[in-house]
């Protein structure tokens, strides 16, 4: 009865006498959120008017709301950024419209990994073992952003962060069905304790594509629906385990299998073929705080894709049947260190180095069917408080890659805050995106014995070993 009445007492005296305090509370100190934090920008955590680069935020409430089905379609929300389907299971996206079907100006990185395949370059979207269920968020820096990530974070960064496995519910189970006959099922299963906590996730998916869309088109008095069914199936899990130094063990892995079509019914010079796609990836992730002013984090992870097409083409002559074969395997290993330090309420750095090795296999696409790359990078970062209202930012990346070369990608920025709803921002920074095996390696010839008729070898496209960064 005590608390009752204390309670009870308080409110009134906060009734009648609301001078007491109107000094000190507003509305918005009651109404307004949490200043957020923002760590993808310079991998400072740092609030959003003192970042030197433009961003959107897609966190968890924004996805639920959303009529989304996939992460790309979360995209459309950013300002800025175009979505488009090159087929029922190929999309891709462009920040302000400078891209090709192989998004290789943006940088895309999950949990740490980034998923950027050095065939082509950009990232295969369909091929990522990610539901949207598990994200937590997703930042979208606009515009270059090198000198924290490093080549290839040419126009854009796309951040996505999942949650932590004792998050959301311990059994979910979701069926979808719409167009297209499409059809998803997904189970997940988290358990756990304060020291060990995981998650499991499954998901399969099918649909028939545009086949009955705006991909028909006649040739010969004959319709010719697009080929481009679509099967899934995934596996992913998480561990989170509390160490007894304190620091936080993240082990993650995931596999997808895809079947998806390619060509058109009815027409003999691109028939139907099919197109398999098999990805995993294996993350550790160690994280540490010493106190509350300084952190270490450790990352190494594997990617691998296996893209397998063969095309069968028909020319008009039935001797000069053949086969193509487009397939190609991309992997990734990387390993990086990052330390994190405030030094005073004004002062704040971070630091890291890292190293990568790339491979990529293809008969159909590249001169040689075996090209490598190791690349060793270092970067650093600080943002310094000048005055109550002024903001330095500075930084680099430098990388060094062997058959390239060494590349510096720096930034220096001011942010002035005329209020807290209001900043002013003036940034300078320098940003290069590598050339793709594909770009420097092509060799797309069909030989002259596919084409008896022409006697001669037939080039579709030839790539130049000597290119340079953009």
């Amino acid at each position: 009865m005590r608390c009752a009445h204390s309670k009870l007492i308080l409110s009134l005296f906060l009734l009648v006498s609301p001078s007491v305090f109107s000094e000190e509370l507003t509305e918005i100190d009651f109404l307004a959120e949490e200043p957020i934090q923002i760590s993808s920008v310079t991998r400072l955590n740092q609030e959003r008017e003192n970042i030197p680069a433009s961003i959107s935020i897609i966190d968890r409430e924004m996805i639920e709301a959303s009529s989304a089905i996939n992460v790309i379609e979360l995209l459309r929300l950013v300002p800025g950024f175009i979505v488009g389907s090159i087929d029922g299971t190929e999309s891709t996206t462009t920040y302000h419209g400078l891209s090709s079907q192989h998004n290789e100006r943006l940088q895309i990185i999950i949990d740490g990994r980034s998923v950027y395949q050095s065939t082509f370059g950009g990232a295969l979207w369909y091929s990522l073992p990610i539901t949207l269920d598990e994200i937590e968020k997703i930042e979208v820096i606009r515009g270059p952003n090198a000198a924290s990530y490093g080549a290839n974070a040419f126009s854009g960064t796309i951040n996505i962060t999942t949650m932590k496995s004792d998050a959301g519910n311990k059994n979910e189970f979701s069926i979808l069905a719409g167009d297209r006959d499409t059809q998803r099922a997904r189970f997940s299963h988290a358990d756990g304790n304060e020291d060990l906590s995981y998650r499991v996730i499954a998901q399969v998916e099918e649909n028939t594509g545009y086949q009955d869309t705006y991909e028909n088109f006649e040739k010969d008095g004959k319709a010719k629906p697009l080929y481009d069914d679509h099967f899934h199936r995934q596996l992913s899990f998480r561990i989170d385990k509390n160490g007894s130094d304190g620091a936080l063990h993240t082990f993650q892995a995931g596999m997808k299998d895809l079947k998806f079509g390619g060509g058109w019914f009815n027409y003999d010079a691109n028939a139907p073929f099919d197109k398999k796609v098999t990805s995993h990836f294996q993350n550790y992730t160690y994280f540490k705080a010493d106190g509350l002013f300084k952190t270490r984090r450790f990352q190494i992870y594997h990617n691998y894709v296996d893209y397998n097409a063969t095309l069968f083409n028909a020319p008009s002559h039935p001797s000069n049947l053949f086969t193509l074969d487009w397939s190609f395997r991309d992997q990734r290993v990387d390993m990086e260190f990052q330390e994190n330090q405030i030094w005073s309420p004004d002062l704040q750095t971070v630091w890291g180095l890292g190293y990568r090795y790339e491979l990529s296999d293809s008969i159909g696409w590249l001169a040689e069917d075996h090209h490598s790359r190791n690349s060793y990078r270092v970067f650093g970062h600080l943002e310094y408080n000048l005055t109550e209202s002024l903001i330095l930012n500075a930084g680099g990346f430098a990388e060094d890659h062997e058959d390239i070369g060494n590349y510096v990608s720096p930034r220096l920025a001011l942010n002035y805050r005329i209020n807290n709803q209001h900043t002013l921002r003036t940034s300078l920074s320098r940003a290069y995106r590598m050339p793709s095996f594909y770009a420097q390696y092509a060799d797309q010839t069909i030989k002259s014995f596919y084409l008896p008729d022409m006697g001669f070898d037939f080039p579709q496209a030839l790539g130049d070993s000597s290119l340079n960064p953009e």
